[in-house]
């Protein structure tokens, strides 16, 4: 299932493009919450709560999944959009999310092994990405089909609120309905965060960014040159 990655809201012809630990579970529940709605593709007495970071099951009921092949030629006109995250932070929440006590549909090496952040990053950084569940596959890799990027529009975790806004207007001006407001979700703290960037030394920095260089040059591009 590492190609169904796009989730398609077909009463809305909006898609979904799905990165795990890209900070996206607020995302996911607006989501739900649209298909819910009158007309939506979801009866509105079906509900979950068990949503756990990187599974995929809550995600898809009431929703198409699609590959981005099958998204390009049965939804071709789709306003398709991403949640994105600096690659170096979403391989924190990877971690985060493997190491934690909570029920999880992946494989958790991680907590399985007692890797360190620093024995998971060099793990990471050593797998090719066609290689790699998509837990920490490219976000490029997973949301691009025959090389061309098949969102349109950007959902940052940097600036996820303005971004979210920025999508909700373009849906409306497509007479589409209202996407409502992004709900908030639970993510990592700043200090979690520092702490386990921390442990990287400067050659494993270095690993991250050519391992993720076309996130960086696309996604991130003055983190990229700033790098360089």
């Amino acid at each position: 299932m590492s190609e169904h990655s796009f989730l398609v809201l077909a009463g809305m012809d909006l898609a979904y493009g799905r990165c795990p630990h890209a900070g996206s579970e607020g995302v996911r529940d607006a989501l739900l919450r649209l298909a819910r709605r009158p007309g939506g593709d979801l009866p509105a007495q079906e509900h979950h709560t068990d949503y756990t970071t990187g599974t995929l099951g809550s995600w898809v009921d009431g929703l198409t999944l699609l590959s981005g092949r099958q998204l390009a030629r049965q939804y071709p006109r789709a306003t398709v959009f991403a949640a994105i995250r600096d690659p170096l932070d979403r391989l924190a929440a990877c971690y985060g999310a493997w190491t934690a006590d909570t029920p999880h549909s992946l494989p958790r090496p991680a907590a399985a092994a007692g890797l360190t952040f620093a024995d998971f990053v060099a793990h990471v950084c050593a797998t090719p990405d066609l290689k790699s569940p998509n837990a920490f596959r490219s976000q490029t890799a997973i949301l691009s089909h025959k090389g061309r990027l098949l969102p349109t529009h950007l959902v940052r975790h940097e600036r996820s609120e303005a971004d979210w806004n920025a999508l909700r207007e373009h849906v409306r001006d497509r007479g589409l309905g209202d996407i409502g407001a992004l709900p908030a979700g639970p993510d990592m703290t700043a200090e979690t965060r520092a702490d386990l960037i921390g442990e990287l030394t400067r050659d494993l920095l270095e690993a991250v960014r050519r391992r993720y260089r076309a996130d960086y040059d696309i996604f991130y591009p003055d983190a990229a040159r700033s790098a360089a």
